[in-house]
């Protein structure tokens, strides 16, 4: 099915740009733009107690980082079973899924402690 044409004013694409700015969708680009946006502004606003802090973003992530590595689904049971052998015996004709996995929880690990050092220091 074929559909309709439509045809807007040919000044559409200004007004929508026009309130976009007007409403601070978009961000000033040019020395005019900033000293209008400015104009109008009711002056500096103190930072919500959220932003004051830098690293509250950082927690943040550690802790939505170690959410998910709590949340992540176990391994089929026969990798569970594999994992566990190798363990008990130190030794143990392990997968290359097995290998693979093992490799990536240890490398989740080892970021997320550097991370943590970091932001302790």
């Amino acid at each position: 099915m074929k559909r309709p044409s439509v045809t807007h004013p040919p000044d559409t694409e200004q007004i929508i740009y026009s309130a976009a700015r007007s409403m601070g969708w978009l961000v000033p680009t040019t020395e005019d733009e900033v000293a209008a946006s400015e104009s109008v502004s009711p002056g500096p606003t103190a930072l919500p107690d959220v932003l004051r802090d830098p690293f509250a973003a950082l927690d943040q992530s550690a802790a939505r980082a170690q959410r998910r590595s709590r949340s992540a689904p176990l391994p089929a049971s026969d990798m569970v079973d594999v994992l566990a052998r190798a363990a008990r015996e130190g030794k143990a004709d392990i997968s290359p899924d097995a290998e693979a996995a093992m490799g990536h929880d240890r490398h989740q690990a080892e970021s997320m402690d550097s991370t943590l050092k970091k932001r302790n220091d």
